[in-house]
């Protein structure tokens, strides 16, 4: 009896918190359904809006933005989480990187591991931030006129 007491006292916390996030999330149009709050869709609006007519690509730690929305890069690999990737793959997602005019990067604590990648950090090389938001950061590289 005391392990299923202990056993349900480990999970509150996690009931807890997926409860508020039930509670303040949605099916977002903008995002294709996906359950999202209010403000993550305005910004995700606002970066497909800003994306439009150039090369736009999307750091996370799994990748399949492209799948669900039209006009990003094809992820070079599906999971970019420190440990999983080797150096042909990082090399990959780095050459994206170079390539794109616009990068997009989730604001999410694991993610924060991946962008500590030197290979990454060098392929952003000087981008300038073009949107700084609550969910979503977005760095554009100047190829003459800039996103805002």
């Amino acid at each position: 009896m005391t392990l299923v007491i202990l056993a349900f006292l480990g999970h509150k916390t996690e009931a807890t918190s997926l409860l508020a996030l039930w509670k303040r999330t949605a099916p977002q149009a903008s995002m294709d359904g996906m359950w999202a709050d209010r403000d993550a869709a305005r910004e995700w609006t606002r970066l497909t809006e800003i994306r439009r007519g150039h090369r736009a690509f999307v750091i996370g730690t799994t990748e399949a933005v492209d799948l669900m929305f039209s006009g990003f890069e094809e992820p070079a690999v599906l999971y970019l989480t420190p440990g999983y990737l080797i150096g042909r793959e990082l090399k990959r997602v780095a050459e994206q990187i170079r390539r794109a005019d616009l990068v997009i990067v989730p604001v999410e604590p694991t993610l924060r591991e991946s962008s500590s990648y030197g290979a990454i950090s060098r392929a952003m090389g000087t981008m300038a931030t073009a949107y700084q938001g609550r969910f979503f950061r977005a760095y554009e590289r100047h190829h003459g006129r800039p996103f805002r």
